[in-house]
């Protein structure tokens, strides 16, 4: 990680485009929109959703999101709950690598007791 320091927000745009310039370079792309897929992880819940499982879903939002972006995976799109369930949404480049990976990163921590993963 490296930090930029810019005076202005136009000195800041210009140090940004510098960096994206160079990764363009570099070989480094845009994925398009169209070949992202949406993952959707799965809680149980012992009612139709709570206060607090409200805030236990953001907080596992925070947590996949983080997960996702330095795993290279991709960023969270959003949560739901309702109905006994509570969804975290993932927009992915690639679904079954980025199953195998939360799977695997989310073993012994808060985040392990899903359901399911699942694409939507």
């Amino acid at each position: 990680m490296r930090e930029h320091s810019a005076q202005s927000e136009v000195e800041a745009a210009r140090i940004l485009a510098r960096l994206r310039d160079s990764a363009r370079e570099d070989g480094y792309r845009s994925i398009a929109e169209s070949r992202m897929k949406l993952l959707v992880v799965e809680y149980e819940l012992d009612s139709w959703g709570s206060p607090g499982d409200l805030e236990m879903r953001h907080r596992l939002e925070d947590e996949f999101d983080d997960l996702a972006g330095w795993l290279g995976l991709g960023h969270l799109d959003g949560g739901s709950i309702g109905s006994g369930t509570m969804e975290v949404a993932l927009v992915v480049v690639d679904f079954d690598i980025a199953k195998l990976a939360l799977e695997r990163e989310t073993k012994g921590t808060e985040m392990a007791g899903f359901r399911r993963i699942y694409r939507s």
